[in-house]
């Protein structure tokens, strides 16, 4: 009897591990008043108590391995204390919280007049919509955050193939999410990345099911959770792309085994994403992604027509072999925040592991393996084309190689030598991932702000610069006013009044109006005709901007613009805020 409680209690201890951060994020929930409502706790409880139950089947590779799932516990707590901290990502800014809270002022969730990136997929946004409804922009975290916790433990759930070997590899691949930097920092940010990597790595396991046993209903599960994908970000587009060319290339390699009428599943990829790509087509002429201006447009214009890859050969001195290999570097190199260095970083395991795992496994791949590379490869290029260079617009790539790992690792011969150089380069490979995630922790200052030295204010006028000069302007403009952000990064959701964008980085109203008016009131002329009341801008970029995109005669306009039709009201350097001068 009592050697069945022992065994009783590890198990449940062992359970209590992976299933930590969900009650973690209960328990959160609970202190912060959430028990109020009713389906929300609700929702906390069933997910906690659902990670619990799907992780009991695999209790005795828990208990084995408890030191797995404590690190596991040491990489999700900073990620769960970035949650409760205020907004400051820029996308959190610029729409993934902006848009909600537009959606719950005017009502109804829809395209806003003059923010163009509201006529992006919002699945993503809508849940962070009831969020903000609650007045909690940590629980809008959170649901991100629960995203990522999902696709920990989907390999658990769906297996990469018919036997249950995969679920042995299934923890160690959580592991190595992450360790990934550019996935441990999305854990903390309400973005819209995680809930798409989710269906992207339910929609290639389904897929791997699909191709190993040709039943039907595996490749239902996996259209419908790439189109549930597009619905969630324009991103996910390579990835859909190379999915249906991969299954349209398996349904041919097995020639009369499959039907034509097998294919017909794809077709439910468009049913999730359709109406975005209707109100995109009728709103931009782009079903797919807005700001492009083309159907076949990528995006990557900045206010002078550049591409992404022109801003990168011009800005940073990037050469053409450089341009090439970042595919690659982004894997080894990246910095939070930096967008010279891929915004981020993803682990170089993730190119390491996989070869290291196919030639110790010494076996002839399979067809599914073959085009799980092929499709690495193919995402992977086709993000180049379709995107900027930033380390998480790579994410969707990594699903095939997470369906490859988990299939092959298990086959692998895992001797005592085998396991000392692997776990060496693992070891490695998690040193350098955990240096960066150190590193984004700190910069976060997350315990300043949760310790209580520093109050809601002061944390964001550290780290969202304008915030200051924002919070200082709002007591001069009336109700009525409409601010233009400029060379801010387009981040107005801590602005209290309506905005209104330009479509790229640059100030191109402003630039347009100083090349085109013949006097400093026709600068000032020209932007009160567009509604524009106040003007939100660093004066020191702005000033080096003017200089080098602006003719002599059209900066003096500027300058004169400055100085003579606008009243500085608030300034907190590197920001000011100027309200024009006969504005009502």
């Amino acid at each position: 009897m009592t050697s069945s409680l022992r065994q009783s209690r590890r198990v449940w201890l062992s359970l209590a591990a992976p299933a930590l951060p969900c009650w973690l994020v209960l328990a959160t929930g609970v202190g912060a008043g959430w028990v109020l409502s009713a389906a929300l706790m609700l929702t906390l409880l069933s997910l906690a108590a659902g990670t619990t139950m799907l992780l009991r089947r695999e209790h005795e590779s828990l208990t084995r391995n408890r030191w797995l799932w404590f690190s596991m516990i040491a990489l999700l707590l900073p990620a769960l204390a970035c949650c409760l901290l205020p907004p400051a990502a820029r996308d959190e800014l610029t729409h993934h919280l902006a848009l909600p809270g537009l959606w719950l002022e005017r009502g109804s969730v829809r395209p806003v007049s003059g923010v163009l990136v509201s006529y992006f997929p919002a699945w993503s946004q809508v849940l962070y919509a009831g969020a903000l409804n609650l007045n909690s922009e940590a629980l809008a975290r959170l649901i991100h955050f629960f995203f990522g916790l999902l696709i920990l433990v989907l390999p658990m759930a769906l297996r990469a193939s018919p036997g249950n070997d995969s679920l042995r590899v299934a923890p160690w691949l959580a592991l190595l999410w992450l360790v990934t930097p550019a996935f441990h920092s999305l854990l903390g940010m309400a973005y819209a990345d995680l809930p798409m990597l989710a269906a992207l790595l339910g929609a290639w396991l389904c897929w791997a099911r699909w191709s190993d046993e040709c039943e039907g209903h595996w490749l239902v599960w996996a259209s419908l959770l790439v189109g549930w994908a597009l619905a969630i970000k324009y991103s996910a587009l390579p990835a859909a792309l190379v999915f249906v060319g991969a299954t349209i290339a398996e349904w041919w390699r097995r020639g009369k085994e499959l039907r034509p009428g097998a294919l017909a599943p794809l077709g439910l990829i468009l049913l999730l994403p359709a109406p975005h790509f209707l109100i995109n087509l009728m709103e931009t002429g782009n079903p797919i992604y807005p700001l492009a201006g083309s159907l076949f447009g990528t995006g990557a214009a900045s206010g002078v027509g550049a591409s992404h890859w022109q801003v990168r050969r011009d800005m940073f001195g990037e050469s053409l072999l450089a341009q090439l290999l970042v595919p690659i570097r982004v894997f080894f190199s990246g910095l939070e925040g930096s967008q010279e260095h891929f915004d981020g970083v993803l682990s170089p395991l993730w190119l390491v592991l996989p070869p290291m795992v196919l030639w110790l496994r010494r076996r002839r791949l399979a067809s599914t393996e073959n085009s799980l590379i092929v499709q690495f490869l193919a995402v992977s290029a086709l993000t180049v084309i379709f995107a900027s260079a930033r380390a998480r617009y790579y994410l969707p790539a990594l699903p095939p190689l997470a369906v490859l790992l988990l299939r092959t690792a298990p086959q692998v011969d895992w001797n005592r030598k085998t396991v000392q150089v692997v776990g060496l380069v693992c070891a490695l490979g998690a040193l350098f991932g955990a240096a960066h995630i150190a590193t984004q922790f700190i910069n976060t200052d997350a315990s300043a702000y949760l310790s209580g030295r520093l109050t809601r204010r002061e944390y964001l006028e550290k780290q969202v610069p304008e915030y200051g000069a924002i919070e200082r302007g709002r007591n001069a403009w009336g109700a009525d006013a409409q601010v233009y952000p400029v060379l801010t990064g387009n981040r107005f959701y801590y602005i209290p009044a309506r905005v209104l964008l330009d479509n790229g980085f640059l100030p191109e109203r402003l630039l347009r109006a100083a090349r085109e008016a013949d006097t400093p009131a026709g600068i000032a002329a020209s932007l009160r005709a567009q509604g524009i009341t106040h003007l939100l801008y660093p004066p020191q970029s702005l000033r080096r901007v003017a200089e080098s995109q602006l003719e002599s005669a059209a900066y003096v306009r500027m300058a004169g613009f400055f100085k003579n039709e606008c009243d500085r009201i608030a300034e907190v350097p590197p920001f000011a805020v100027c309200a024009l001068r006969g504005s009502e």
